[in-house]
């Protein structure tokens, strides 16, 4: 039997007065301690009945004032009592369930909360009630709100991380070619920060990655590479911004270098990426297979073990 059907008979047994007082009791202790409150929405004459609610979502809610489905809807924002109201109407038989995540802004208090329903309908094909959930999911989308950023960012200095990136740096190389316009793509880095992390720790090195002037002075060497004219991707920018920083290292601290192109370096690194190439392809139409070598043992001369 599905959720929504247990919530109707429980519902319907408890206006009839078929459930006992211990059962309901029993639901609504189990509603509270999962900050859910149970709710059976007649729409035909619009009322709306709670159970379940623990005092916060009462605060927070004032469940008091939200007695109709006119009261929950002007409480509602525009935008989600009107996806509210789309999703009753869009009842069918095949799914009659639906979610619906919103955010309540109530002075400093920020929360977020999810309906869980179903709808029920007439016999003429109307939907008679709407019975369900609304529970309080304000630290899981908190923390779905930070995975996303960490998906995109960099948790200590809060910058893209490589692959937006690298997303970005692509749509800024097809307008430049777009636009016939040229640009540059500059990588920094930290001179002899593996110094710093010996000497001071990671802590402090980690403040000087946020920050290169802070409490330790640090230098910065620059790579760089003109685009598109000598990279016409994301990855070829990337490459050789880097293949530049590495030679301004190499020339001492606060080091700046331009990418060059080097018609020795460009074959090595052209066949270096078709190699890449041809084993990602290989590996996505498995025509890779490992093969095991032995080590056999010089007295036994059995196989000891396989690399």
């Amino acid at each position: 039997m599905a959720y929504g059907e247990v919530l109707q008979k429980a519902f319907k047994n408890e206006l009839a007065g078929l459930a006992n007082a211990a059962t309901s009791e029993r639901l609504r202790l189990a509603l509270s301690g999962a900050d859910e409150v149970a709710f059976d929405w007649n729409l035909a004459d619009d009322s709306i009945g709670w159970d379940g609610a623990e005092e916060f979502l009462r605060h927070h809610l004032a469940l008091e004032t939200l007695r109709t489905g006119k009261d929950l809807c002007e409480w509602l924002a525009p935008d989600i009592s009107g996806r509210l109201i789309g999703f009753i109407e869009a009842w069918t038989p095949i799914d009659p369930r639906f979610t619906l995540e919103f955010e309540s802004v109530r002075g400093q208090s920020q929360e977020w909360f999810e309906i869980r329903a179903s709808r029920f309908h007439r016999d003429d094909g109307g939907v008679e009630r709407v019975i369900g959930v609304l529970r309080r999911i304000t630290e899981h989308k908190n923390a779905l709100i930070r995975l996303t950023h960490l998906a995109a960012y960099d948790e200590l200095t809060g910058q893209l991380n490589r692959s937006r990136l690298r997303e970005e740096l692509s749509l800024v190389i097809e307008k430049a070619k777009a636009e016939s316009r040229g640009c540059a793509y500059f990588v920094a880095a930290i001179d002899k920060l593996a110094v710093i992390n010996e000497t001071y720790g990671f802590g402090i090195a980690d403040e000087v990655i946020e920050t290169p002037a802070g409490s330790v002075a640090a230098t910065i060497s620059v790579g760089a590479v003109f685009l598109p004219e000598d990279a016409s991707t994301s990855q070829e920018a990337m490459l050789q911004a880097e293949e530049a920083l590495e030679r301004a290292r190499g020339s001492g601290r606060s080091g700046y270098a331009v990418y060059a192109k080097s018609a020795q370096r460009e074959f090595a690194r052209r066949r270096l990426m078709t190699i890449a190439d041809e084993i990602m392809a290989a590996l996505n139409e498995d025509r890779v297979a490992l093969a095991y070598q032995p080590i056999v043992g010089a007295i036994s001369r059995e196989p000891a073990h396989y690399e």
